[in-house]
């Protein structure tokens, strides 16, 4: 898993220079990795990739079939949405942009740090739901009581479930009991859980049951994990 996919990504469509530099330098500073995409390209992309808010400047055409395409996405109906507007002419049609934030012009970078700084909790928010720890430790999986114990451990984590690495295939459906440790995290997390899917001897695990009280720690243990991977830059 590369440092890219840790880190908040944001879409941006703009053809204007000046402005897709503003934009990026100042969501660098909130350390946000921007996406800038033409039209077309964007209309592909909100299909199957993940991202926490997209920027879109509706003087370019398809800007407002780019932001129906993101909320229309399933991983994507949630992300945070900034509409780029002229002056003037723009505040007359703000009411009608679908976007969480509207950006009038002439943008400046007071304005975009501001306006970055209001949504920041939000995009952190859609960030969180999302995030997951790549992290390698041992997991023991169990399909029945009677069952032997498989030794597997983790590929990451979230707070959902995770993927693990396992010399026993699991087949789509299976029921297991999980259990591991975190390191930093004093109780051993044990859970009930459905397998999603399996390729490759890994598989991915969606927790069904799992004491409440466990994951509200896990939350904030995978809390302290995503704020280190997305300290701004100063």
């Amino acid at each position: 898993m590369t440092e890219s996919s840790l880190s908040i990504s944001v879409l941006l469509v703009c053809r204007d220079s000046a402005e897709t530099s503003l934009i990026t330098e100042v969501m660098r500073k909130f350390g946000i990795s921007v996406r800038h995409s033409v039209e077309t390209e964007a209309l592909e992309l909100v299909k199957y990739q993940k991202f926490e808010a997209a920027v879109v400047d509706f003087n370019v055409p398809l800007a407002s079939m780019i932001l129906d395409q993101l909320h229309g996405s399933a991983s994507n109906k949630t992300a945070v949405t900034f509409a780029i507007l002229n002056g003037k002419s723009g505040r007359a049609s703000s009411l009608k942009v679908r976007a969480s934030f509207v950006l009038h012009r002439p943008l400046s970078p007071s304005l975009m740090y501001r306006t970055l700084q209001a949504a920041y909790g939000m995009i952190l928010h859609e960030r969180r739901r999302y995030f997951r720890c790549p992290i390698v430790v041992p997991v023991t999986l169990q399909k029945g009581a009677e069952s032997e114990k498989i030794s597997a451990h983790s590929v990451n984590i979230s707070q959902n479930g995770l993927a693990v690495s396992t010399p026993v295939p699991l087949g789509p459906g299976t029921s297991v009991a999980a259990q591991f440790k975190l390191p930093q995290l004093p109780p051993t997390i044990a859970a009930e859980a459905a397998v999603r899917w399996y390729r490759d001897g890994k598989a991915g695990l969606l927790f069904l049951s799992l004491d409440p009280s466990l994951r509200s720690e896990l939350s904030e243990w995978l809390s302290r994990r995503m704020e280190a991977f997305l300290r701004p830059v100063q």
